[in-house]
Formats: structure tokens, sequence, C-alpha cells
């Protein structure tokens, strides 16, 4: 269907099904979302029929007729559609929550809009989960551009088409390039920062008719992601093209490398989850700037209805100087030391021992 973009409202609402509030990977861009497969649910265009504001309250609620849909199923032409709010502006939460929860809310008005949003059927809603990327809709380059990547991502998933695809921004700029095979992503996946792949044409001769002619060369490469599902790992770069953090996921083990942005290769932090079947074990690798570590230490959670809960530090404890020597060794349970800890000078030189027994020893 062709959208007309004058005098009209229309809402690009993007249902992420199954993503609690915190864990939304907000980072991410729209080839992202949808290489990845992290977004489920219902994408589509609407317009806005009429707005209630409920007073006294951050909740919205308007009536929209629905005009395009990319994926997912809708049960009535008529939907409802509830907001956190109606301002934009930053405002805490009563009655509950994180101290630090700040839920964004937006004027919606007649302001045509691109909302990340919830729900199903015929009644959906928007306002928590990365209300910060929402944006206006319009007949903009950008916007028009992101609406047919939607409906070109649509076509792959329904079709289920085997080919290798190239995505552009509304700059004809490379933004994601890599395989799909019976409508999912496969293989090596390659995203770029909006001013990240750029085609440069050049003149050439031709050796034999000796005529001036146009080749295409690609001069510069920004690379934002790798995302390779045949071997399960993802890559992530900083604008400045330094790897940013690095994730390698098996069926009982996730390794996590987070790297310095000012420092080419030199790591952060680093976590190895080790999963059993109600039990994680997580140890923690904390850097120097000069990439030799700092502490190494391991962390016990037990998985109780579908949520980890932190037993504490369990294990070997370790830390060091920053010449690689090691500084202090002893064991932790329920973040509690036990038995014999040890300590040493920055020499290398063995300097004091303690005996915690159980975990009732004082120093």
């Amino acid at each position: 269907m062709r959208l007309k973009f004058v005098a009209t409202i229309f809402f690009l609402l993007l249902i992420l099904k199954g993503y609690p509030t915190s864990t939304i990977p907000c980072t991410k861009t729209l080839t992202e979302f949808f290489i990845n497969l992290n977004v489920t649910g219902t994408i589509f265009t609407c317009k806005i029929l009429y707005t209630d504001n409920n007073a006294g309250t951050y909740l919205t609620t308007q009536t929209a007729l629905v005009n395009e849909v990319f994926f997912g199923s809708i049960d009535s032409d008529t939907i409802t559609i509830s907001s956190q709010g109606y301002n934009d502006s930053y405002v805490y939460p009563s009655g509950g929550g994180p101290k630090d929860t700040v839920i964004r809310t937006y004027e919606i008005g007649d302001n045509q809009k691109l909302i990340y949003t919830w729900g199903d059927g015929h009644k959906f809603g928007y306002g928590r989960i990365c209300a910060a990327h929402s944006k206006s809709i319009n007949n903009s380059p950008e916007v028009v551009n992101e609406l047919n990547m939607l409906r070109q991502f649509s076509s792959i998933v329904k079709n289920k088409k085997t080919e290798y695809f190239i995505f552009y921004n509304s700059a004809k700029k490379i933004v994601a390039e890599g395989n799909f095979k019976n409508g999912v992503a496969v293989g090596l996946w390659k995203n770029y920062y909006d001013d990240g792949k750029i085609s440069i044409s050049s003149p050439v001769e031709d050796g034999s008719l000796r005529m001036r002619k146009q080749s295409v060369i690609d001069t510069f490469l920004n690379l934002k992601s790798e995302i390779d599902f045949e071997h399960h790992f993802t890559k992530e770069y900083y604008p400045n093209g330094f790897i940013q953090n690095y994730t390698l996921t098996k069926k009982h083990k996730v390794l996590y490398i987070g790297y310095s942005q000012s420092s080419k290769g030199i790591p952060e932090y680093k976590e190895i989850n080790i999963k059993h079947d109600t039990i994680d074990f997580l140890t923690d690798y904390w850097y120097f700037g000069n990439g030799k570590p700092h502490t190494i230490s391991t962390r016990k959670e037990v998985w109780r209805r579908g949520t980890p809960v932190s037993q504490g530090g369990y294990g070997k404890y370790q830390e060091f100087y920053e010449n690689g020597n090691l500084k202090l060794v002893g064991i932790l349970e329920k973040d509690r030391r036990i038995g014999v800890w040890k300590w040493y000078y920055e020499n290398g030189i063995f300097n004091a021992k303690f005996d915690y027994k159980d975990g009732k020893g004082t120093q």
C-alpha cells in the first residue's frame, strides 16, 4: 500500500515482545535488530483517530486505524494504543521500581512519530522501551528509507528468500550486508555506521580503447558490528574503528570481553559464564590500562523462576600489581573469606598469610 504522508498521522509501531525494559539493546540499528532476530511481534503504521488524556495520570489512550502491516498479525483494523505519558520530559515513577528508573514520555497529539512499543491483538502500549529512539515520521529521506527497509525485510521473511543482501541508508551508503537462507540470516553479517562504507567513483582508463570509464571503489570501511551465525560470535566496534566488545555464545558457556576505546585491543573487562541446569558460575576479569589483570574472581548465581539470584563470591579470588605480579590470593564462599589467604610484595616476594578458617576468623 502506498503511503501518503501529507496531512496523515502515522506511527511506526515496533512491538518488542519478550524483552524486559532494562535489557532492550537500544544501541542496535534497525538492521541489527532484524538480523539478530531480536525483535518479535507486530510492526505496522497507523493513523491516529483521536486521543484521550487521562487527567491526573501519565496514561494517554489513543484509537488508531491500521494502515500497513510489516510483521505479525493484527486482529482488528481499529486498535487501542496506551502510552506512559504525554509530554517530552523525564519523570520518576511513583510507587515502586528502582530509584534510578526513568520513564521518557512524549507529546503524542497529532505529530507523526516512530514509536517502539509492545502488545498484541488490538491493544498496544508504548513509552518505556527505547523511548529515546522514537522519532517523527514524515517524508524525509531518512524516514522514507527506513520504511522501505522494513518492507524489504518483510518481503525477505514472508517469502523465505535465499540471497545475498545489501542494505543502504538514505545517503546510499551501505549499513549492512550478508546472506539470508529461507528468510533467516545466516553466515557472517556486517553492519556499518551511517558514515561507514563509502563508495567513491574514480576514473580509470580502458587498456584497449583508451576510453575513460567509471569504476566504483570502496575506499573506507567504518564497521559497527560483525555477527557470525555459524560460529556464534558477535563483535562490536567503536566509531574510531577499535573493537568495543566480543561475545562468544555456546551451549553451556558465554564469553564476553569489553575493550578500551582509547587503546586498540586492550581489554578492560572479561566475563566467562559457565552455565549448569540451574546454576551459573561467572568469572570476572578486570584489567589495568596496560592490559594486565587487576582482579580475577568468581560469582555464583542460582536461577529461580526464570530470574538469576546472586549467591555472592565463590571460589578463588586474586588481585595483582600493575606489573603482573600476584598481590593477594584466597578463597571466597558467599562473599566471605575462608581458609588461608596470602599476600605478596610488588616484587613477587611472599609477605604474609592468614587463616580465616570457615569464614568466622578476623584478621
